[in-house]
């Protein structure tokens, strides 16, 4: 679906940009109904440079080369403004100074950067300093907003933690088992996911749900995951919300489940939502269950054939709302600050593979989220319900 019009340019690399794609108009305003001048880092003769962080190696098991082949199968055969799209992508390496060190490195030869995944890393790209003082728009799926909010370069394409929380009850009631006994809600012992668990707990509390509330280590060793497992075992936690690590996630499940103990696992997206997770809980000692929320659909309602797997389409689908975006500048004005005046004047981008994106509700921008549920044959998450916002 959605936004695949033909105006767009060929393909990302990962190499280096050079010097070349840098440079400045004069002084830039926000205000009013147009920006004459302004930042035009990212803007050759020739091309237009998107860059992209994304946890290429580190404690997040993703394909390496999908985010890259992703983006060269969007952009192929399209230019834009005679200029074709090249999609920049660096390793965050899964660590906030990872993540900094790329975006800074992006912010200084692409017109925008875009957060792949990853809360700390997502947050600290978002706060830094260097792409507030260049103008550089940074959009990200939307994680958390501690820190964030206000910061008038960060826009988030899809619903916060915070926002999802009274969707993972709703779709806990959907899909029948919010009310199989008391929930245990796990969460990484982080700032960043502060504001998830006072939301998920206002809401359990709201629906009558009972929980205990179990801070773990965010970068959890085999033996916390053990210890972990053995406190939901003996729990005997019907339902476990479960944010943080993806690898310390699948260590708590193999380690939690034997065959009298299977719970269902839930939570927010994008975080447990991609099917190289799968590959480690499948095996799971019982089975697997669990339903999660997404920024996106399933890959089950891609063309079939059409992306490789569902981090290609991930970010194929990240890539309609660029190409959107682009749509709205024009060619004597390809200008940062031109569009971020769009963005914070309430630009509405169309949904595809994501939902719609509302800006006129401020920067944390999503309105709605798919339900995913696992599909262990071909390791897959498969479309349970949705889009849905309520």
């Amino acid at each position: 679906g959605g936004l695949t019009s033909g105006t767009g340019g060929t393909t990302g690399s990962t190499s280096g940009t050079g010097g070349s794609t840098s440079g400045t108009g004069g002084s830039t305003t926000t205000g009013g109904p147009s920006v004459a001048s302004g930042t035009t880092t990212g803007i050759t003769k020739d091309t237009i440079f998107i860059g992209m962080h994304a946890p290429l190696s580190g404690a997040s098991p993703l394909p390496q080369g999908s985010f890259e082949n992703g983006a060269k199968k969007f952009w192929a055969g399209k230019k834009f403004f005679g200029r074709n799209v090249v999609v920049e992508i660096r390793d965050d390496k899964y660590t906030p100074s990872g993540a900094v060190r790329a975006c800074e490195e992006l912010a200084r030869k692409t017109f925008i950067v875009l957060g792949a995944a990853g809360t700390d890393q997502i947050q600290a790209c978002g706060r830094n300093r260097l792409l507030q003082k260049t103008n550089t728009p940074y959009i990200s799926s939307g994680v958390t907003e501690n820190g964030l909010r206000g910061i008038a370069t960060y826009f988030a394409n899809s619903l916060t933690y915070k926002q999802q929380s009274p969707l993972v009850v709703a779709n806990a009631k959907r899909q029948g088992f919010a009310d199989d006994g008391k929930w245990a809600l796990v969460l990484s012992d982080t700032p960043n996911f502060e504001d998830a668990k006072v939301s998920m707990e206002a809401e359990l509390k709201r629906a009558g749900i009972p929980y205990d509330y179990i801070p773990v280590p965010k970068a959890g060793t085999d033996g916390d995951a053990a210890a972990l497992g053995t406190k939901l075992r003996a729990g005997r936690y019907p339902v476990v919300y479960f944010l943080g690590q993806p690898f310390f996630f699948a260590k708590t499940v193999n380690q939690a489940q034997d065959p009298t103990y299977v719970p269902t696992w839930t939570g927010p997206g994008p975080s447990m939502g991609v099917n190289s997770v799968l590959t480690l809980v499948c095996d799971a000692p019982g089975g697997f269950k669990a339903s999660y929320l997404s920024p996106y659909h399933g890959i089950d309602k891609a063309p079939a054939g059409k992306y490789a797997d569902d981090i290609e389409m991930i970010t194929a689908g990240s890539m309609m709302g660029v190409e959107f975006m682009l749509k709205q500048l024009q060619a004597n004005a390809l200008f940062r600050e031109s569009l971020l005046q769009k963005l914070r004047g309430g630009l509405q981008i169309p949904g595809g593979i994501f939902p719609p994106t509302d800006y006129s509700q401020g920067q944390f921008a999503g309105t709605a989220v798919y339900a995913l549920k696992p599909n262990c044959g071909p390791n897959q998450w498969h479309t349970a319900a949705g889009p849905f916002s309520s």
